[in-house]
């Protein structure tokens, strides 16, 4: 779907100035190179706002940022929507979900393009990737529920001489159900380390929504300090309520990615079904945390009692939050 919008923009053939000149369909688009002189502004920029999370462009006015609509954008310089300028604003604004802003030569986020991930992850996200998946796979071969959960105890049962071996016994079972061999299990390594790459990116996505449950709990140590402040303690109330949904939200859509290669014998039979759908996930968790990125930032080095900058951090969350709980409304559901 992405990549369709993409090759939309490298054909174009508007020949209007105002618009954008033609984009060259002979070659792969790979940056945003606008050809209005309007995109070579000091500072110019698309981003979303942090409270409404509406797109909006930003250029440099000396001291000050100047903020234009998208729509008067447009309207302002004459840029037609089937222009290649009036795409790659699309494009551009599609990118702010994988990227905190977008300037006018940035590259265009790779999940635009192949769907592939434009961010990086450690080596440790792949192993535990590997051994998560490893765990299914010996979870299915001996019919007994995976039961721990936690990076460090699936390693700790993987370390175990049965499991071992059981998973020895796993790995060629597999591969006669998949059609193989019983000695031909290279392809099911094969194919496991296939997924454990996609997945990768979740147990990446996994350590943020942690950093993220930390602000609930960062909310509720400070409770005892609002002493008699009746108001105050209904206020931060109010808040940990909000924080609570908020985290629930991704911790659902964490579980849901977990849950994508639990029954690993379809996983594996589907591969390039189920890298779709990890994608997916993967980019509707990273773009919600993206939102959060801003709020986190302010509960670092957050102190344990109540001081004037805890009072800033919880009325910016409250900011951030409201607008996306009060009314019923969903910040996965608004982010389709």
């Amino acid at each position: 779907m992405f990549s369709a919008r993409v090759r939309d923009v490298a054909s174009s053939d508007t020949d209007s100035q105002d618009a954008g000149t033609p984009a060259d369909s002979g070659s792969a688009l790979t940056h945003f190179n606008f050809q209005h002189k309007a995109f070579a502004a000091p500072g110019a920029r698309f981003a979303l706002d942090r409270n409404s999370r509406e797109p909006a462009y930003y250029v440099t006015l000396g001291d000050l940022t100047g903020t234009v609509e998208i729509a008067a954008l447009k309207r302002e310089f004459r840029i037609a929507d089937d222009s290649a300028d009036g795409k790659l604003i699309t494009l551009a604004i599609q990118g702010l979900g994988y990227v905190p802003d977008v300037r006018p030569g940035d590259s265009i986020p790779t999940e635009l393009i192949d769907g592939s991930a434009s961010w990086s992850i450690g080596e440790k996200h792949t192993r535990i990737a590997q051994q998560r998946l490893q765990a299914y796979l010996l979870s299915w071969v001996t019919s007994e529920k995976l039961t721990v959960t936690d990076a460090n105890d699936i390693e700790a049962l993987l370390q175990k001489p049965e499991s071992r071996e059981k998973l020895k016994q796993g790995f060629r079972e597999a591969a006669v159900t998949l059609g193989h061999e019983p000695d031909d299990t290279e392809k099911v390594i094969v194919q496991l380390e296939v997924l454990a790459r996609e997945m990768a990116y979740i147990e990446a996505l996994r350590d943020r929504v942690a950093k993220a449950r930390q602000v609930i709990k960062k909310l509720v140590a400070i409770g005892p300090s609002y002493g008699n402040d009746r108001l105050g303690k209904q206020e931060l109330d109010r808040v940990q309520h909000l924080a609570t949904r908020g985290v629930g939200q991704l911790n659902e859509l964490l579980s849901k990615a977990d849950t994508q290669c639990s029954e690993i014998i379809a996983a594996l039979k589907s591969v390039s079904r189920q890298i779709h759908e990890i994608r997916l996930r993967r980019d509707a968790l990273y773009g919600l945390l993206l939102e959060w990125k801003d709020t986190r930032a302010d509960f670092e080095g957050f102190a344990t009692s109540r001081t004037s900058r805890t009072d800033r951090a919880v009325n910016s969350l409250y900011r951030f939050l409201a607008p996306r709980f009060t009314s019923g409304q969903s910040m996965v559901n608004r982010r389709r």
